[in-house]
């Protein structure tokens, strides 16, 4: 498919211009849209002769094939786009890992702190119950020395109630005897045992000692007995108090064994907690360094889909700018066939605008043209002879032609003519448009050379007159 768009171009303005006024007709003619560049040749197919205002009809021609990149442009953009979004997606999720991570951060140390201060319970309330137990196994040996003691207390008492018993029992026989008899032992015994009477004497002291000796054993086994009863009382009651001891300390014990317990049960909690905690953390770590590694990948290769971007647009620039130089080229191209084509009828056509530059510059420096505008511009063009006596007539016939030109943007090889009579010079002046507000002329530091356009006006008092093609009628 190809489309052609008739445009109207006035030679009077730049390429620049024209490439403007195309931009104001909605044509793209070397641009980049939306990825897309437009390569555009400029092709003259028809002159307008109009003494009012001399321009051309320009075609141009886009085939469809070359508006149309490679489907990469638009899917390398595409696929950048849609990386830039998941990265900005990946971001979203590392923060949300990373605040998970945080809180399991915490957590991890909260149930660590818990487990350390639930440990440091345990191990106190492990040094209560090991104080405990030494105080019950102390109380307990306490009660088994005072069981001790008391069953000893017991077995004197018992001992020493048998033998009070068996005096008692010796004297309650005796006394019976003495009552059955009605005298007393020691008077019967002494009676009829006695040999005289100093022996009856002596042996009534006896028996009177022997009476007083039984009534003081027996005495001393009394109050023997009441002593081991007294003992054997503190010992019951030292028994008592052991026993009232060694139960508190057993109670004791059994608080400090029941809270060293709960404080083991609590630390175990603590304790699996903190693995729960720990497991979340190194969940939330591994998500975090997955969406990381996730991040860094699309990172990379946004960083590569730019980096071909870029080296993608700068080759379509460059293509672009190519083209560009193609279309000022054909444009020039065609500008300058239309300075050297827009001839008078009959007229030898001239060489090339480009070939006209480069007889120019040869000339560079020659002052062999001195005074000789009109021959010089003609010898440029080719020609050996202009065919007219001064730039002043050929501006007049030119003039009378309708090929005179005023617009400010003149084309490259134009023939630029200035007036002399207001400076009093009759045969007026004539100069080859080289571009950039430049002109080939005589006159320049004594010899052929380029000089401001303006130079004729400003310096030698000759106002432009206007531009034209190569319209020299009689030019041989």
């Amino acid at each position: 498919m190809e489309i052609n768009l008739a445009l109207s171009f006035d030679l009077g303005e730049s390429l620049d211009s024209n490439l403007k006024y195309l931009k104001n007709r909605k044509v793209r003619f070397v641009t980049l849209y939306q990825n897309k560049y437009v390569e555009s040749g400029l092709v003259i197919f028809q002159k307008k002769l109009k003494i009012t205002a001399a321009s051309i009809l320009v075609g141009i021609s886009i085939s469809a094939g070359a508006c149309v990149l490679p489907a990469q442009a638009d899917t390398l953009d595409d696929e950048l786009a849609a990386v830039k979004q998941k990265i900005a997606a990946s971001q979203s999720t590392i923060d949300e890992h990373t605040s998970s991570l945080e809180k399991a951060d915490l957590d991890v140390n909260a149930a660590q702190k818990d487990l350390d201060e639930a440990r440091i319970k345990v191990a106190e309330s492990l040094k209560r119950m090991e104080a405990a137990q030494s105080e019950a196994d102390d109380a307990q040996a306490a009660l088994q020395k005072a069981q001790h003691d008391f069953e000893e207390s017991v077995a004197a008492v018992d001992s020493a109630k048998a033998e009070v018993e068996e005096q008692k029992k010796l004297v309650g026989e005796a006394a019976r005897s003495e009552l059955q008899q009605k005298s007393t032992l020691s008077g019967i015994s002494i009676f009829f045992s006695s040999q005289n009477s100093s022996d009856l004497a002596k042996r009534a002291q006896w028996a009177k000692n022997v009476a007083g000796s039984t009534d003081k054993k027996l005495t001393e086994y009394e109050n023997s007995l009441k002593k081991l009863e007294a003992r054997q009382k503190e010992m019951e009651e030292a028994k008592g108090v052991a026993q009232s001891a060694r139960d508190s300390a057993v109670a004791s014990l059994v608080n400090t064994q029941s809270i060293a317990a709960e404080a083991r049960q609590a630390a175990d909690s603590f304790n699996e907690k903190l693995q729960v905690v720990k497991d979340s953390y190194d969940a939330a770590s591994k998500l975090l360094a997955a969406a990381v590694s996730d991040n860094e990948e699309l990172k990379a290769r946004s960083q590569k889909l730019s980096a071909e971007i870029s080296e993608r647009d700068r080759k379509l620039a460059a293509e672009a700018e190519a083209a560009r130089q193609r279309a000022n080229r054909t444009a020039a191209q065609a500008v300058g066939d239309w300075v050297t084509t827009n001839i008078a009828p009959g007229q030898i056509p001239p060489v090339s605008v480009q070939q006209a530059l480069a007889n120019a510059q040869a000339l560079n420096g020659n002052p062999g043209f001195e005074g000789l505008c009109l021959a010089l511009v003609a010898n440029m063009y080719g020609y050996s002879t202009s065919g007219t006596m001064s730039a002043q007539l050929a501006a007049n016939d030119i003039q009378a032609a309708g090929q005179m030109h005023t617009g400010g943007d003149i084309p490259v090889g134009a023939l630029v003519f200035y007036n002399g009579w207001p400076a009093g010079n009759p045969y007026g002046h004539v100069a080859l448009y080289a571009g950039n507000g430049m002109v080939w002329s005589n006159g320049a530091n004594g010899g052929v050379g380029l000089m401001p356009i303006s130079t004729p006006t400003v310096a030698w008092g000759e106002p432009m007159i206007g531009w034209s093609s190569v319209w020299l009628p009689n030019a041989r």
